[in-house]
Protein backbone atom coordinates (compact mmCIF):
# COMPACT_ATOMS: atom_id res chain seq x y z
CA UNK A 1 0.00 0.00 0.00
CA UNK A 2 2.92 2.35 0.78
CA UNK A 3 4.65 1.37 -2.23
CA UNK A 4 1.38 2.37 -4.25
CA UNK A 5 0.83 5.38 -2.83
CA UNK A 6 4.66 6.45 -3.25
CA UNK A 7 4.17 5.92 -7.21
CA UNK A 8 1.19 7.75 -7.54
CA UNK A 9 2.66 10.62 -6.06
CA UNK A 10 5.57 10.15 -7.92
CA UNK A 11 3.23 10.58 -11.24
CA UNK A 12 1.67 13.36 -9.69
CA UNK A 13 4.87 15.10 -9.16
CA UNK A 14 6.27 14.26 -12.55
CA UNK A 15 2.67 15.48 -14.34
CA UNK A 16 3.17 18.63 -12.21
CA UNK A 17 6.79 19.78 -13.60
CA UNK A 18 5.86 18.94 -17.18
CA UNK A 19 4.66 21.65 -19.45
CA UNK A 20 1.05 22.09 -19.75
CA UNK A 21 0.43 22.13 -23.41
CA UNK A 22 -1.61 25.71 -24.07
CA UNK A 23 -5.58 25.71 -24.50
CA UNK A 24 -6.78 28.26 -26.81
CA UNK A 25 -10.48 29.07 -28.29
CA UNK A 26 -10.19 27.39 -31.93
CA UNK A 27 -11.56 28.81 -34.98
CA UNK A 28 -15.61 28.55 -35.89
CA UNK A 29 -16.95 25.20 -37.04
CA UNK A 30 -18.35 25.33 -40.64
CA UNK A 31 -22.31 25.25 -40.48
CA UNK A 32 -22.83 23.81 -43.86
CA UNK A 33 -26.27 22.92 -45.43
CA UNK A 34 -27.03 21.49 -48.87
CA UNK A 35 -30.78 21.59 -50.56
CA UNK A 36 -31.57 20.12 -53.66
CA UNK A 37 -33.30 22.63 -55.35
CA UNK A 38 -34.22 20.22 -58.92
CA UNK A 39 -35.03 21.53 -61.76
CA UNK A 40 -35.88 25.75 -61.97
CA UNK A 41 -38.29 26.82 -64.44
CA UNK A 42 -37.84 30.59 -63.23
CA UNK A 43 -37.82 31.72 -59.60
CA UNK A 44 -37.52 28.58 -57.24
CA UNK A 45 -38.76 28.74 -53.62
CA UNK A 46 -36.82 30.96 -50.99
CA UNK A 47 -34.66 28.94 -48.62
CA UNK A 48 -33.89 29.44 -44.76
CA UNK A 49 -30.91 26.82 -44.16
CA UNK A 50 -31.14 28.42 -40.35
CA UNK A 51 -27.77 30.19 -40.10
CA UNK A 52 -26.43 33.32 -41.47
CA UNK A 53 -25.42 32.54 -45.51
CA UNK A 54 -21.64 33.48 -45.79
CA UNK A 55 -21.28 32.14 -49.01
CA UNK A 56 -23.64 30.07 -51.41
CA UNK A 57 -21.99 27.43 -53.71
CA UNK A 58 -24.36 26.47 -56.61
CA UNK A 59 -24.38 23.54 -58.98
CA UNK A 60 -26.32 22.29 -62.23
CA UNK A 61 -26.12 19.23 -64.48
CA UNK A 62 -27.54 21.07 -67.59
CA UNK A 63 -28.74 24.56 -68.11
CA UNK A 64 -27.72 28.13 -68.45
CA UNK A 65 -25.61 29.62 -65.38
CA UNK A 66 -28.11 30.35 -62.57
CA UNK A 67 -29.02 34.01 -60.89
CA UNK A 68 -29.54 34.04 -57.01
CA UNK A 69 -30.78 36.84 -54.77
CA UNK A 70 -29.76 36.83 -50.61
CA UNK A 71 -32.40 38.27 -48.00
CA UNK A 72 -31.20 41.12 -45.22
CA UNK A 73 -33.65 42.18 -43.14
CA UNK A 74 -36.50 42.43 -45.28
CA UNK A 75 -35.20 43.56 -48.47
CA UNK A 76 -34.12 41.38 -51.17
CA UNK A 77 -30.82 42.02 -53.08
CA UNK A 78 -30.65 42.14 -56.53
CA UNK A 79 -30.43 39.21 -58.97
CA UNK A 80 -27.28 38.23 -60.16
CA UNK A 81 -26.08 35.35 -62.64
CA UNK A 82 -23.22 33.00 -61.06
CA UNK A 83 -19.90 32.64 -61.93
CA UNK A 84 -18.42 29.11 -63.34
CA UNK A 85 -15.83 27.85 -60.99
CA UNK A 86 -13.63 26.39 -63.73
CA UNK A 87 -11.53 23.95 -61.36
CA UNK A 88 -12.17 20.06 -62.21
CA UNK A 89 -15.46 18.39 -61.71
CA UNK A 90 -15.31 14.95 -60.78
CA UNK A 91 -18.73 14.59 -61.42
CA UNK A 92 -19.38 15.77 -64.29
CA UNK A 93 -21.44 18.79 -62.86
CA UNK A 94 -21.34 22.34 -63.64
CA UNK A 95 -20.08 24.36 -60.15
CA UNK A 96 -20.30 28.15 -59.66
CA UNK A 97 -17.29 30.27 -57.47
CA UNK A 98 -18.92 30.81 -53.95
CA UNK A 99 -20.99 33.61 -53.70
CA UNK A 100 -20.91 36.27 -50.91
CA UNK A 101 -24.13 36.00 -49.44
CA UNK A 102 -23.49 38.72 -46.61
CA UNK A 103 -24.94 36.83 -43.61
CA UNK A 104 -28.30 36.57 -45.72
CA UNK A 105 -30.92 35.15 -43.63
CA UNK A 106 -32.53 33.34 -46.61
CA UNK A 107 -31.61 32.81 -50.44
CA UNK A 108 -33.78 32.04 -53.81
CA UNK A 109 -32.27 30.70 -56.93
CA UNK A 110 -34.03 31.74 -60.82
CA UNK A 111 -33.34 30.14 -63.80
CA UNK A 112 -33.66 27.23 -66.27
CA UNK A 113 -31.86 24.52 -65.46
CA UNK A 114 -32.42 20.75 -64.09
CA UNK A 115 -30.75 18.74 -61.61
CA UNK A 116 -29.73 22.01 -59.20
CA UNK A 117 -28.22 21.64 -55.83
CA UNK A 118 -27.23 24.54 -53.54
CA UNK A 119 -24.47 24.76 -50.18
CA UNK A 120 -25.20 27.63 -47.84
CA UNK A 121 -21.96 28.08 -45.81
CA UNK A 122 -21.35 29.83 -42.58
CA UNK A 123 -17.24 29.82 -41.07
CA UNK A 124 -17.51 32.17 -38.71
CA UNK A 125 -20.92 31.94 -36.66
CA UNK A 126 -20.25 27.97 -35.24
CA UNK A 127 -18.75 26.74 -32.34
CA UNK A 128 -15.27 27.35 -30.99
CA UNK A 129 -14.13 24.65 -29.45
CA UNK A 130 -11.18 24.48 -27.33
CA UNK A 131 -7.87 23.60 -28.99
CA UNK A 132 -4.24 22.88 -28.25
CA UNK A 133 -2.27 25.36 -29.85
CA UNK A 134 -2.06 26.37 -32.73
CA UNK A 135 1.19 24.72 -35.42
CA UNK A 136 2.90 26.16 -37.85
CA UNK A 137 3.49 23.34 -40.12
CA UNK A 138 7.31 22.30 -41.36
CA UNK A 139 9.37 24.36 -43.57
CA UNK A 140 11.98 24.17 -46.06
CA UNK A 141 12.95 26.20 -48.93
CA UNK A 142 15.72 26.69 -51.39
CA UNK A 143 18.42 29.57 -52.14
CA UNK A 144 15.59 32.39 -52.04
CA UNK A 145 13.84 32.49 -48.45
CA UNK A 146 10.07 30.88 -48.77
CA UNK A 147 7.96 34.21 -48.34
CA UNK A 148 5.73 33.81 -45.13
CA UNK A 149 2.79 31.84 -45.42
CA UNK A 150 -0.22 31.06 -43.57
CA UNK A 151 -0.54 27.06 -42.14
CA UNK A 152 -3.74 25.49 -42.74
CA UNK A 153 -3.95 25.52 -38.27
CA UNK A 154 -3.54 29.10 -38.53
CA UNK A 155 -6.68 29.97 -41.11
CA UNK A 156 -8.55 27.49 -39.51
CA UNK A 157 -8.48 23.72 -41.77
CA UNK A 158 -10.40 21.12 -40.56
CA UNK A 159 -8.35 18.22 -41.44
CA UNK A 160 -11.36 16.10 -40.86
CA UNK A 161 -12.49 17.14 -44.00
CA UNK A 162 -9.62 14.78 -45.64
CA UNK A 163 -11.62 11.90 -44.64
CA UNK A 164 -14.46 9.72 -44.82
CA UNK A 165 -16.70 8.63 -42.18
CA UNK A 166 -14.44 5.50 -41.87
CA UNK A 167 -11.41 7.10 -41.03
CA UNK A 168 -10.42 6.78 -44.44
CA UNK A 169 -8.11 9.76 -46.83
CA UNK A 170 -10.45 10.62 -49.57
CA UNK A 171 -7.63 11.97 -51.85
CA UNK A 172 -4.31 11.15 -49.88
CA UNK A 173 -0.93 13.31 -50.98
CA UNK A 174 0.84 12.48 -54.11
CA UNK A 175 4.35 13.87 -55.05
CA UNK A 176 6.42 14.72 -58.21
CA UNK A 177 8.92 17.26 -59.27
CA UNK A 178 7.15 20.91 -60.06
CA UNK A 179 7.55 21.78 -64.01
CA UNK A 180 5.05 24.64 -64.24
CA UNK A 181 3.21 27.46 -61.85
CA UNK A 182 -0.40 28.28 -62.79
CA UNK A 183 -2.19 31.42 -61.30
CA UNK A 184 -5.58 31.61 -60.73
CA UNK A 185 -8.44 34.16 -59.25
CA UNK A 186 -11.07 32.50 -56.96
CA UNK A 187 -13.83 34.51 -59.20
CA UNK A 188 -15.10 35.34 -55.69
CA UNK A 189 -15.58 38.70 -53.84
CA UNK A 190 -13.33 41.48 -54.52
CA UNK A 191 -12.12 43.49 -51.22
CA UNK A 192 -12.61 40.45 -48.65
CA UNK A 193 -13.60 41.66 -45.19
CA UNK A 194 -12.37 38.53 -43.73
CA UNK A 195 -10.22 36.29 -46.53
CA UNK A 196 -9.28 33.89 -43.85
CA UNK A 197 -13.08 32.85 -43.26
CA UNK A 198 -12.71 32.52 -47.51
CA UNK A 199 -10.28 30.26 -47.46
CA UNK A 200 -12.48 28.31 -44.76
CA UNK A 201 -15.20 27.96 -47.09
CA UNK A 202 -13.71 27.62 -50.31
CA UNK A 203 -11.77 24.49 -48.77
CA UNK A 204 -15.10 23.05 -47.56
CA UNK A 205 -16.65 23.55 -51.00
CA UNK A 206 -14.16 22.11 -52.42
CA UNK A 207 -13.09 19.39 -49.56
CA UNK A 208 -17.10 18.28 -48.88
CA UNK A 209 -19.04 19.70 -51.46
CA UNK A 210 -17.29 18.95 -54.59
CA UNK A 211 -15.73 16.00 -53.39
CA UNK A 212 -12.05 16.80 -53.65
CA UNK A 213 -11.01 15.42 -50.02
CA UNK A 214 -9.12 18.88 -49.72
CA UNK A 215 -8.80 22.23 -51.23
CA UNK A 216 -8.34 22.65 -54.69
CA UNK A 217 -5.30 25.13 -54.96
CA UNK A 218 -1.64 24.84 -53.58
CA UNK A 219 -1.76 28.23 -52.19
CA UNK A 220 -3.54 31.80 -52.17
CA UNK A 221 -2.61 35.06 -51.95
CA UNK A 222 -5.87 37.81 -50.65
CA UNK A 223 -5.66 41.24 -51.41
CA UNK A 224 -3.41 42.19 -48.47
CA UNK A 225 -0.72 40.31 -49.40
CA UNK A 226 -1.14 37.26 -47.54
CA UNK A 227 -0.51 34.13 -48.44
CA UNK A 228 -2.33 30.65 -47.52
CA UNK A 229 -1.17 26.92 -47.55
CA UNK A 230 -3.67 25.36 -50.00
CA UNK A 231 -3.43 21.50 -50.09
CA UNK A 232 -2.39 19.61 -47.52
CA UNK A 233 1.36 18.03 -48.15
CA UNK A 234 1.75 15.94 -45.39
CA UNK A 235 2.93 12.39 -45.31
CA UNK A 236 -0.64 10.49 -46.69
CA UNK A 237 -2.54 9.48 -43.19
CA UNK A 238 -1.67 12.47 -41.35
CA UNK A 239 -2.85 15.31 -39.64
CA UNK A 240 -0.69 17.22 -37.95
CA UNK A 241 2.42 17.01 -40.15
CA UNK A 242 1.48 19.60 -42.98
CA UNK A 243 4.61 21.26 -45.11
CA UNK A 244 4.33 25.19 -45.68
CA UNK A 245 6.84 24.75 -48.95
CA UNK A 246 3.77 22.02 -50.44
CA UNK A 247 6.51 19.66 -50.63
CA UNK A 248 7.38 16.28 -49.80
CA UNK A 249 10.45 14.17 -49.83
CA UNK A 250 13.49 15.35 -52.25
CA UNK A 251 11.19 18.95 -52.65
CA UNK A 252 8.38 17.58 -54.84
CA UNK A 253 5.51 19.24 -55.01
CA UNK A 254 1.74 17.77 -54.19
CA UNK A 255 -1.00 17.24 -56.48
CA UNK A 256 -3.48 19.72 -55.93
CA UNK A 257 -6.81 20.08 -57.78
CA UNK A 258 -6.69 23.57 -59.80
CA UNK A 259 -6.02 22.27 -63.37
CA UNK A 260 -7.67 19.69 -64.75
CA UNK A 261 -5.69 17.11 -66.80
CA UNK A 262 -2.51 19.11 -65.29
CA UNK A 263 -2.72 18.74 -61.80
CA UNK A 264 0.46 16.79 -61.06
CA UNK A 265 3.97 18.14 -61.87
CA UNK A 266 2.02 21.84 -61.26
CA UNK A 267 1.18 24.66 -58.17
CA UNK A 268 -1.54 26.55 -58.43
CA UNK A 269 -1.37 29.83 -57.04
CA UNK A 270 -4.74 31.27 -56.72
CA UNK A 271 -5.49 35.33 -55.90
CA UNK A 272 -8.97 35.58 -54.07
CA UNK A 273 -10.91 37.90 -56.04
CA UNK A 274 -11.88 38.65 -59.67
CA UNK A 275 -9.90 40.34 -61.70
CA UNK A 276 -11.71 40.32 -64.95
CA UNK A 277 -12.14 44.00 -65.17
CA UNK A 278 -9.87 45.37 -62.34
CA UNK A 279 -6.44 44.78 -61.63
CA UNK A 280 -5.12 42.51 -58.77
CA UNK A 281 -4.16 45.15 -55.88
CA UNK A 282 -0.92 45.99 -55.37
CA UNK A 283 0.05 44.17 -52.33
CA UNK A 284 -1.16 40.55 -53.37
CA UNK A 285 0.55 41.20 -56.87
CA UNK A 286 4.16 41.66 -55.04
CA UNK A 287 3.75 38.76 -53.00
CA UNK A 288 2.62 36.74 -55.91
CA UNK A 289 5.77 37.66 -57.82
CA UNK A 290 7.69 36.98 -54.54
CA UNK A 291 6.22 33.65 -54.04
CA UNK A 292 6.88 32.95 -58.18
CA UNK A 293 10.41 33.56 -57.53
CA UNK A 294 10.85 31.58 -54.49
CA UNK A 295 8.75 28.77 -56.14
CA UNK A 296 10.98 29.32 -59.68
CA UNK A 297 14.42 28.91 -57.56
CA UNK A 298 12.98 26.30 -55.74
CA UNK A 299 12.16 23.98 -58.82
CA UNK A 300 14.94 25.63 -60.83
CA UNK A 301 12.26 27.01 -63.68
CA UNK A 302 13.12 29.94 -65.58
CA UNK A 303 10.65 32.58 -65.10
CA UNK A 304 10.54 34.03 -68.80
CA UNK A 305 11.42 30.64 -69.90
CA UNK A 306 8.99 27.94 -71.84
CA UNK A 307 9.57 24.10 -72.05
CA UNK A 308 7.10 21.26 -72.51
CA UNK A 309 5.05 19.75 -69.73
CA UNK A 310 4.86 16.22 -69.14
CA UNK A 311 2.03 14.73 -66.92
CA UNK A 312 4.04 12.37 -64.58
CA UNK A 313 1.07 9.83 -64.42
CA UNK A 314 -0.85 10.15 -67.68
CA UNK A 315 2.15 11.52 -70.27
CA UNK A 316 0.02 13.94 -71.75
CA UNK A 317 2.30 16.90 -72.95
CA UNK A 318 2.34 20.23 -73.35
CA UNK A 319 4.29 22.92 -74.82
CA UNK A 320 3.48 26.19 -72.72
CA UNK A 321 5.51 29.26 -70.35
CA UNK A 322 6.73 28.34 -66.73
CA UNK A 323 4.32 30.99 -65.39
CA UNK A 324 1.15 30.56 -67.24
CA UNK A 325 -2.49 31.72 -66.49
CA UNK A 326 -5.33 29.01 -66.23
CA UNK A 327 -6.50 30.12 -69.51
CA UNK A 328 -3.11 28.70 -71.00
CA UNK A 329 -4.66 24.95 -70.24
CA UNK A 330 -8.43 25.19 -70.63
CA UNK A 331 -11.45 27.07 -72.15
CA UNK A 332 -11.32 29.71 -68.81
CA UNK A 333 -11.41 33.42 -68.24
CA UNK A 334 -9.30 32.29 -65.28
CA UNK A 335 -7.43 34.34 -63.97
CA UNK A 336 -9.45 37.34 -65.40
CA UNK A 337 -8.80 39.35 -68.49
CA UNK A 338 -6.68 42.37 -66.70
CA UNK A 339 -4.83 39.76 -64.62
CA UNK A 340 -3.87 37.79 -67.51
CA UNK A 341 -2.96 40.53 -69.84
CA UNK A 342 -0.47 41.70 -66.73
CA UNK A 343 1.44 38.15 -66.84
CA UNK A 344 4.57 39.13 -68.95
CA UNK A 345 5.10 42.18 -66.42
CA UNK A 346 5.34 39.53 -63.66
CA UNK A 347 7.00 37.21 -65.29
CA UNK A 348 9.58 39.89 -65.65
CA UNK A 349 9.19 41.10 -62.27
CA UNK A 350 9.79 37.54 -61.27
CA UNK A 351 13.20 37.18 -63.17
CA UNK A 352 14.27 40.36 -61.54
CA UNK A 353 13.49 39.03 -58.57
CA UNK A 354 15.94 36.08 -58.98
CA UNK A 355 18.19 38.43 -60.58
CA UNK A 356 18.51 40.07 -57.14
CA UNK A 357 19.19 37.10 -55.61
CA UNK A 358 22.32 36.41 -57.15
CA UNK A 359 21.24 33.05 -59.02
CA UNK A 360 23.64 33.73 -62.46
CA UNK A 361 21.96 31.99 -64.97
CA UNK A 362 24.48 29.08 -66.68
CA UNK A 363 27.25 29.10 -69.61
CA UNK A 364 26.02 28.30 -73.08
CA UNK A 365 26.00 25.33 -74.76
CA UNK A 366 28.67 23.78 -76.94
CA UNK A 367 29.56 20.97 -78.85
CA UNK A 368 26.00 20.62 -80.34
CA UNK A 369 25.97 18.85 -83.29
CA UNK A 370 22.63 17.68 -85.66
CA UNK A 371 22.15 14.37 -87.60
CA UNK A 372 19.17 13.63 -89.62
CA UNK A 373 18.21 9.89 -89.43
CA UNK A 374 15.11 10.03 -91.10
CA UNK A 375 12.50 12.35 -93.24
CA UNK A 376 11.17 13.61 -89.81
CA UNK A 377 13.81 12.92 -87.32
CA UNK A 378 16.66 14.74 -86.24
CA UNK A 379 18.92 13.86 -83.69
CA UNK A 380 20.75 16.17 -81.28
CA UNK A 381 23.71 16.51 -78.73
CA UNK A 382 25.85 18.54 -76.87
CA UNK A 383 27.81 18.85 -73.81
CA UNK A 384 26.99 19.56 -71.04
CA UNK A 385 27.65 22.39 -68.91
CA UNK A 386 27.42 23.18 -64.55
CA UNK A 387 24.65 24.58 -62.78
CA UNK A 388 21.54 23.93 -65.27
CA UNK A 389 18.62 22.44 -64.27
CA UNK A 390 17.23 22.04 -67.79
CA UNK A 391 17.87 22.81 -71.74
CA UNK A 392 16.00 24.60 -73.94
CA UNK A 393 15.63 23.11 -77.73
CA UNK A 394 15.10 26.10 -80.35
CA UNK A 395 14.88 25.41 -84.13
CA UNK A 396 14.98 28.14 -87.67
CA UNK A 397 14.16 26.90 -90.86
CA UNK A 398 16.16 29.85 -91.87
CA UNK A 399 18.76 30.74 -89.56
CA UNK A 400 17.00 33.94 -87.87
CA UNK A 401 13.38 32.81 -87.00
CA UNK A 402 13.65 30.88 -83.63
CA UNK A 403 11.24 28.47 -81.95
CA UNK A 404 11.34 26.15 -78.95
CA UNK A 405 10.54 23.42 -79.48
CA UNK A 406 11.30 21.24 -76.24
CA UNK A 407 13.22 20.81 -73.24
CA UNK A 408 15.08 18.09 -71.33
CA UNK A 409 15.95 18.04 -67.55
CA UNK A 410 19.05 18.36 -65.76
CA UNK A 411 22.31 16.80 -66.80
CA UNK A 412 19.93 15.00 -69.84
CA UNK A 413 22.30 16.14 -73.20
CA UNK A 414 20.25 14.67 -76.12
CA UNK A 415 17.08 15.99 -77.91
CA UNK A 416 15.16 14.02 -81.22
CA UNK A 417 13.12 16.54 -83.01
CA UNK A 418 10.28 14.61 -84.06
CA UNK A 419 8.32 17.17 -85.81
CA UNK A 420 10.91 17.83 -88.92
CA UNK A 421 9.37 17.32 -92.78
CA UNK A 422 11.35 15.67 -95.53
CA UNK A 423 13.82 17.35 -97.31
CA UNK A 424 14.01 21.11 -95.58
CA UNK A 425 17.19 22.08 -93.63
CA UNK A 426 16.56 23.42 -90.43
CA UNK A 427 19.05 24.93 -87.90
CA UNK A 428 19.44 24.05 -84.23
CA UNK A 429 20.51 25.77 -81.25
CA UNK A 430 20.01 25.33 -76.84
CA UNK A 431 20.06 27.12 -74.16
CA UNK A 432 20.67 25.97 -70.65
CA UNK A 433 18.02 27.65 -67.83
CA UNK A 434 18.18 27.32 -63.84
CA UNK A 435 16.24 30.20 -61.72
CA UNK A 436 18.64 32.81 -62.39
CA UNK A 437 17.03 32.62 -66.58
CA UNK A 438 18.76 31.21 -69.25
CA UNK A 439 22.30 30.93 -71.07
CA UNK A 440 23.28 32.87 -74.21
CA UNK A 441 22.74 29.89 -76.88
CA UNK A 442 24.69 27.30 -78.01
CA UNK A 443 26.62 27.03 -81.50
CA UNK A 444 24.29 26.27 -84.39
CA UNK A 445 24.04 23.04 -85.96
CA UNK A 446 22.14 22.41 -89.25
CA UNK A 447 20.80 18.87 -90.73
CA UNK A 448 19.01 18.45 -93.91
CA UNK A 449 16.11 15.24 -93.78
CA UNK A 450 15.87 13.36 -96.81
CA UNK A 451 13.25 13.34 -99.06
CA UNK A 452 10.95 9.79 -98.96
CA UNK A 453 10.59 8.91 -102.38
CA UNK A 454 6.92 7.27 -104.05
CA UNK A 455 6.93 3.49 -103.73
CA UNK A 456 8.35 1.97 -107.31
CA UNK A 457 6.09 1.49 -110.05
CA UNK A 458 4.67 -2.51 -110.21
CA UNK A 459 3.25 -4.65 -113.24
CA UNK A 460 5.14 -3.48 -115.88
CA UNK A 461 4.75 -4.82 -119.31
CA UNK A 462 5.74 -4.04 -122.96
CA UNK A 463 3.75 -5.25 -126.11
CA UNK A 464 6.06 -4.86 -129.66
CA UNK A 465 4.24 -2.63 -132.69
CA UNK A 466 5.20 -1.82 -135.56
CA UNK A 467 8.51 0.01 -135.29
CA UNK A 468 7.34 0.79 -131.47
CA UNK A 469 7.02 -0.58 -127.76
CA UNK A 470 4.18 0.47 -126.03
CA UNK A 471 4.55 0.35 -122.27
CA UNK A 472 1.98 -0.33 -119.20
CA UNK A 473 2.26 0.04 -115.86
CA UNK A 474 0.46 0.59 -112.33
CA UNK A 475 1.01 3.60 -110.48
CA UNK A 476 3.05 3.78 -107.69
CA UNK A 477 0.65 3.20 -104.67
CA UNK A 478 2.44 5.91 -102.11
CA UNK A 479 2.91 9.44 -103.35
CA UNK A 480 5.86 10.18 -101.18
CA UNK A 481 6.24 13.50 -98.59
CA UNK A 482 6.16 16.12 -101.53
CA UNK A 483 3.75 14.20 -103.84
CA UNK A 484 4.02 12.02 -106.91
CA UNK A 485 5.13 14.67 -109.90
CA UNK A 486 5.74 11.91 -112.56
CA UNK A 487 7.42 8.79 -113.75
CA UNK A 488 10.72 8.35 -116.08
CA UNK A 489 11.32 5.81 -118.48
CA UNK A 490 14.58 4.14 -118.74
CA UNK A 491 15.78 1.79 -121.98
CA UNK A 492 18.89 -0.84 -122.94
CA UNK A 493 19.33 -2.00 -125.93
CA UNK A 494 21.90 -3.81 -124.54
CA UNK A 495 20.26 -6.67 -122.88
CA UNK A 496 18.62 -6.90 -119.56
CA UNK A 497 22.03 -5.52 -117.65
CA UNK A 498 21.86 -1.89 -119.32
CA UNK A 499 23.12 0.01 -119.21
CA UNK A 500 19.84 1.90 -119.16
CA UNK A 501 19.49 5.46 -120.00
CA UNK A 502 16.24 7.85 -119.61
CA UNK A 503 14.59 8.29 -122.48
CA UNK A 504 10.99 10.12 -121.25
CA UNK A 505 8.64 11.49 -118.29
CA UNK A 506 5.42 11.47 -118.30
CA UNK A 507 2.13 11.63 -115.73
CA UNK A 508 0.46 8.74 -117.65
CA UNK A 509 1.02 5.14 -116.46
CA UNK A 510 1.60 4.42 -120.31
CA UNK A 511 4.30 5.24 -122.57
CA UNK A 512 4.61 4.18 -126.47
CA UNK A 513 8.24 3.91 -127.50
CA UNK A 514 8.32 4.58 -131.43
CA UNK A 515 11.08 4.83 -134.10
CA UNK A 516 12.35 1.92 -133.33
CA UNK A 517 14.62 -0.54 -135.50
CA UNK A 518 12.74 -3.47 -136.31
CA UNK A 519 13.75 -7.04 -135.10
CA UNK A 520 15.93 -5.23 -132.27
CA UNK A 521 14.72 -6.52 -128.65
CA UNK A 522 14.29 -3.33 -126.13
CA UNK A 523 14.70 -3.60 -122.66
CA UNK A 524 12.58 -1.24 -120.21
CA UNK A 525 11.82 -0.30 -116.70
CA UNK A 526 9.93 2.77 -114.91
CA UNK A 527 10.97 5.30 -111.84
CA UNK A 528 8.69 7.40 -109.95
CA UNK A 529 9.81 10.77 -108.63
CA UNK A 530 8.26 13.56 -106.19
CA UNK A 531 8.00 17.35 -106.37
CA UNK A 532 11.31 17.42 -104.70
CA UNK A 533 13.06 15.15 -106.91
CA UNK A 534 13.28 12.10 -104.68
CA UNK A 535 12.99 8.94 -107.35
CA UNK A 536 11.88 4.96 -106.40
CA UNK A 537 13.42 2.07 -107.38
CA UNK A 538 12.98 1.09 -110.53
CA UNK A 539 9.67 -1.21 -111.78
CA UNK A 540 10.47 -4.67 -112.70
CA UNK A 541 12.29 -5.07 -116.14
CA UNK A 542 10.56 -5.62 -119.39
CA UNK A 543 11.53 -6.19 -122.94
CA UNK A 544 10.02 -6.84 -126.52
CA UNK A 545 11.05 -7.01 -129.82
CA UNK A 546 9.77 -3.58 -132.55
CA UNK A 547 8.16 -5.06 -135.48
Amino acid sequence: MRRTVLFLTTIALVLGLAPRPALARGFPQTLAAQRAVGALAGAGAVVRPGFPVGYLGVSWISGSRPAVRFLHGSRWSRWTRVEFDDLPSIDGRRYSALVPGGDASAYQLRGSDRGVEATAINTTDGPRPWVVGLGTGQTAGASLSQPGVISRTAWGADESYRFDPTGKEVWPPAFYPTQKLIVHHTAGQNDDPDPAATVRAIYYYHAVTRGYGDIGYNFLVDAQGRVYKGRYSGPPGTRDQDTLTGTGALNAGVTAAHTQGYNSGTVGIAILGTYTSVPVPVAARSSLVDFLAWESDRAGLDPQGSSTFVNPVSGVTKFAPNITGHRDWAATECPGGLFYADLPNIRADVAAKLAASGTPPPDAPVGLSASALSSTRVDLSWTDVSTETGYRVERSPDGSTWTAIGITGQDSITYSDSSATENKTYSYRVEATNAGGSSPPSNVATATTPGTPPTQPSGLTATGGKRKVILSWAASSDSGGSGLAGYEVWWSAGGSGGPFSKIATTTATTYTNGGLMRGVTYWYDVVAYDGAGNRSAPSNIVSARAN
